[in-house]
């Protein structure tokens, strides 16, 4: 398992925490921010 593999794992659990595990447009920690700073609906 490769950075790269736990990065996109974090990411995941993340978005399940956050309860927004369905937003398939969210692809990195700079979107998950923006959306938390209602900067992205």
């Amino acid at each position: 398992m490769g950075t790269r593999s736990m990065g996109k794992e974090k990411l995941e659990e993340t978005k399940r925490d956050m309860g927004i595990a369905g937003r398939s447009d969210l692809q990195n920690f700079a979107d998950i921010i923006e959306f938390d700073e209602d900067r992205i609906d």
